[in-house]
C-alpha cells in the first residue's frame, strides 16, 4: 500500500510513494490515471524521503538524505539541489518554506529562487533535525523527531511545548486554531478569540475526540467547522463545536491507508490497491 501521496495544486497530478526507492507521478486528469514518471526511470536513482508540489506542475521538490532539498523537472527528468542543511520543509502560500539547521527560514518559489522570511529574529528550535513544521501568517509550529509539538510564542519569539506523542498538526484556515492528533486522540487549541462561532480565550485547549482505533490522518474541512478523520476502516466527519453535542457523520467504510483533499468538495482515499475520489 502507498505510504504517502502528494497532490499538485491544480489537482491534476499525484505523487504516490511506497518507500524512498519506489515512487511515481500519476496524471489523474484522465481516466484511467496515466503514469507520467517512475523513480526507476531516473538515472542516477533518486531516493525521495518526502515530496512537495508548489504551483508549477512541471517541477516538484523532494528531500533526500535528510538534509538536501532537490527540484526535479518532469519533462527533462533533470534534478537540481537547491538547498542543503535542511531541517524541515513546509508549504507556504503555494511555495516552500525551508527551515535550515541553523534556525533560519527561507521561502523557495517554483523555479528555486529564495528569500528570507521576517520573523523578527532567527528562530531557535530544539532538536530541529528530522522534524516537521508549519508556517502560516507568522504562526509557526514545529514537531521534532521525538513527536514533541512546539508552538512559536509571538511575544517571546520562543517555542513552547504544546504536547507530546503528536503525529500531526495543522493550523485552521483563519489561523485562529491549531489542530493536532496523537495515536488515538484529537485536540484543538484556540490561538485567539474568534469573532464568530465558539468564543474561547486564547490558549483554551479541548479534546475533540478519542477513538479505540489508531488515527491515520486528520484534516480541517468546511470552513474549519468540521474535521475529517481517517481511521483504518472508516472515514468520518466530526463537528468541532461541542457545546451541545458533537455531530459525527460516516463518509466511507472500507480499508484506508491514507487520504488527502482533492479540492474543497472532494477527497482522495488511498486503499491497498486503488485510489478513490470521494465527493462530500
Amino acid at each position: 500500500a502507498p505510504k504517502d501521496i502528494v497532490l499538485s495544486t491544480d489537482a491534476t497530478q499525484l505523487i504516490v510513494s511506497w518507500n524512498i526507492n519506489k515512487w511515481q507521478v500519476e496524471n489523474i486528469a484522465v481516466t484511467p490515471a496515466k503514469t507520467i514518471l517512475k523513480s526507476s526511470e531516473l538515472n542516477p536513482a533518486i531516493k525521495g524521503e518526502a515530496f512537495w508540489w508548489p504551483t508549477n506542475t512541471q517541477n516538484y521538490f523532494f528531500l533526500q538524505n535528510g538534509q538536501n532539498l532537490y527540484r526535479i523537472n518532469i519533462a527533462s527528468r533533470g534534478s537540481e539541489r537547491i538547498a542543503q542543511n535542511v531541517s524541515a520543509v513546509a508549504m507556504l502560500d503555494e511555495r516552500l518554506a525551508v527551515l535550515s539547521t541553523s534556525g533560519r527560514i527561507e521561502v523557495i518559489d517554483e523555479i528555486g529562487n529564495t528569500r528570507g522570511v521576517d520573523l523578527n529574529q532567527k528562530l531557535f528550535i530544539p532538536d530541529s533535525r528530522g522534524g516537521t513544521f508549519h508556517i502560516q501568517n507568522n504562526l509557526v509550529s514545529f514537531m521534532d523527531a521525538k513527536k514533541n509539538l512546539f508552538l512559536l510564542d509571538p511575544d517571546t519569539r520562543e517555542f513552547k511545548l504544546i504536547d507530546q506523542e503528536v503525529l500531526g498538526a495543522k493550523f485552521s484556515q483563519d489561523s485562529s486554531k491549531i489542530l493536532y492528533w496523537t495515536e488515538r486522540e484529537i485536540w484543538v487549541e484556540w490561538l485567539k478569540v474568534e469573532q464568530k462561532g465558539m468564543e474561547f480565550p486564547k490558549g483554551h485547549r479541548e479534546l475533540v475526540a478519542r477513538f479505540s482505533r489508531n488515527i491515520i490522518k486528520v484534516l480541517w474541512f468546511a470552513d474549519d467547522n468540521y474535521v475529517i478523520v481517517a481511521l483504518p476502516d472508516q472515514l468520518i466527519a466530526l463537528e468541532i463545536d461541542g457545546r451541545d453535542r458533537r455531530n459525527t457523520y460516516s463518509l466511507f467504510q472500507g480499508e484506508i491507508k491514507n487520504m488527502t483533499l482533492a479540492n474543497e468538495n472532494s477527497l482522495l482515499i488511498i486503499q491497498p490497491q486503488r485510489i478513490i475520489k470521494l465527493d462530500i
